[in-house]
């Protein structure tokens, strides 16, 4: 009796232990993908500029390719996208017969805190084939593995992007492996394009801010009717849109500052570019666009709109690593590097991001309605433009270390300006 008693307590121990070991060994101390934040380097900047014209040039039926240096900069946007509801990093190996998803979950757990995933697939078609896998330090067959995504799939249909990118996949005819690199192969007609853009722009920039587009955009033609197709200040246009902002009852403040954004945007936007991105159907440019302009400068008003929007569509990282690539480009060219256009870009992404912050939108939206002068808002560019672009000419050591190095004092300066003193630094 005495035995059968300790093999029933032995098999009690061993049952209340098993949820204790499966942790042990599904969570680990370690990633098995960096959780370092890279948002777009700048030389990887130029093939995401070759992916938008292979998109403005290819006709309906289209094959998109990717490298997996390509891929992997999309998961890591991805992941800073959704790092608000999970804090993942992700890494893809292409093979031709089988590749592999490696998926590093932070469940911020002490001692063992990362979720180590790592799924083995191939395609058939336009199907993937799941092959197995491993969780932590547990091999998973390859039921195993269909077992967990047919689970996470009712929290995926959640999501509010699942029905355009079930019906994205739906265009897909074909997926092709080979040696680290990818070919999708779709067909897409006017119609499912138009509704997949505009499905984009809600998740992007908000549904509610796209409606209160409109009402903005003829807020300033009403506003400066006399003055439509000719040059004014940024901060004029921008005063005036603030104070209205204020004045409207049970606002949705983030949605309001980014319509603001948009519509100042479109003013400077080439009509040649906006064309090629077919947003016509979502997003009117205005007939007489306002010369919009900072210390009497187009160049700075466009570059400041235009890396403002793009953190909407991104983040600052991007938008300012985008600004950077764009004048490394140019200093060989006619243009010629120019700093002044780097604070630009930097109080331009730096403006969007605070803006669309729930915690210092309502502050920051209150000083820019009571600013008194353009440098309120825009940091002075002289004499720091003249200085840094002196110390890089000068410069014989690292030109990278150097680009860092500016790109501090820039920041710093973008961000002494009048309008961020009173509302908390991110």
């Amino acid at each position: 009796m005495k035995k059968f008693l300790l093999v029933l307590l032995f098999i009690f121990l061993l049952l209340l232990s098993l949820p204790i070991v499966g942790w042990w060994m599904s969570l680990q101390a370690q990633p098995s993908v960096s959780f370092t934040a890279d948002d777009g380097a700048a030389q990887e900047l130029g093939r995401i500029h070759q992916f938008i014209q292979q998109s403005e040039t290819t006709p309906t039926h289209k094959r998109v390719e990717f490298s997996g240096q390509d891929l992997n900069q999309l998961i890591r946007h991805s992941s800073q996208q959704f790092k608000k509801h999970l804090d993942f990093a992700g890494h893809v190996n292409l093979q031709p017969e089988r590749s592999e998803l490696l998926l590093s979950i932070n469940t911020h757990l002490p001692l063992r805190p990362y979720l180590n995933l790592r799924i083995d697939f191939t395609t058939y078609g336009k199907n993937l084939v799941l092959l197995g896998g491993q969780i932590g330090s547990i091999n998973l067959p390859q039921q195993s593995v269909e077992l967990l995504v047919n689970m996470t799939m009712p929290y995926a249909q959640q999501h509010p992007q699942y029905n355009s990118g079930t019906q994205l996949w739906q265009t897909i005819e074909a997926i092709t492996l080979s040696e680290n690199h990818i070919a999708i192969d779709f067909n897409i007609d006017e119609r499912m394009q138009a509704q997949l853009q505009h499905q984009q722009l809600e998740l992007f920039i908000g549904k509610t801010a796209l409606e209160r587009l409109p009402f903005y955009q003829q807020a300033i033609e009403q506003q400066f009717a006399n003055r439509l197709g000719q040059r004014i200040k940024l901060y004029e246009v921008m005063h005036a849109l603030f104070n209205l902002a204020l004045s409207q009852p049970q606002a949705d403040i983030v949605a309001d500052n980014k319509a603001i954004l948009l519509a100042l945007f479109l003013h400077t936007a080439d009509r040649e570019d906006f064309e090629m991105l077919n947003l016509q159907q979502h997003v009117q440019l205005p007939q007489q666009p306002i010369e919009l302009t900072i210390e009497r400068r187009k160049d700075l008003a466009t570059h400041f709109l235009s890396t403002a929007v793009i953190t909407l569509f991104a983040n600052s990282s991007i938008a300012d690593a985008i600004g950077l690539y764009k004048e490394l480009q140019d200093q060989d060219g006619y243009s010629g590097f120019s700093v002044s256009d780097l604070i630009a870009d930097r109080a331009g992404s730096l403006f969007a991001s605070q803006l669309i912050n729930p915690n210092l939108a309502p502050q920051l939206q209150k000083n820019i309605a009571l600013s008194q002068q353009e440098h309120d808002f825009f940091p002075i560019t002289y004499p720091l433009a003249s200085q840094l672009e002196q110390q890089l000419h000068n410069s014989a050591g690292n030109q990278q270390a150097m680009l860092e190095q500016i790109e501090q004092q820039i920041d710093q300066h973008a961000r002494a300006v009048a309008i961020y003193q009173t509302a908390q630094q991110p």
